[in-house]
């Protein structure tokens, strides 16, 4: 069974007080994989990490991405490469009882920011 990526939302921080706030949704029905490839690969630029929650997952979907459209692949798996993933510090330095016991990011954003 094939995963179809149909959204991102992303934040770019730059010089101080900069904050860019880029997103991808499709709503068409149709498969938007390399539209959403396409823009994911602008928004994230071509240098310097790229924080995410749960590497495993989205790093997977990326690699996915780059295999469908092999055109794509270079600059697809060049983002793979700079992925800092921020679920290993959360799992080391923080927990609150209201996760239940879950390390979605469902659960420990809600935690965090209340």
């Amino acid at each position: 069974m094939r995963q179809i990526v149909l959204q991102f939302s992303l934040h770019r921080f730059g010089a101080p007080g900069w904050l860019a706030h880029t997103e991808f949704l499709d709503l068409s029905g149709s498969d938007p994989s390399e539209s959403f490839a396409q823009s994911l690969i602008i928004a994230c630029g071509k240098d310097g990490p790229v924080f995410i929650y749960n590497a495993e997952f989205e790093t997977t979907r990326i690699r996915d991405l780059a295999e469908r459209f092999p055109s794509l692949s270079i600059p697809l798996l060049a983002i793979n490469d700079r992925i800092v993933d921020l679920l290993p510090v959360a799992r080391e330095r923080y927990y609150h009882p209201s996760q239940q016991g879950s390390w979605s990011i469902k659960k420990v954003l809600p935690a965090v920011c209340a």
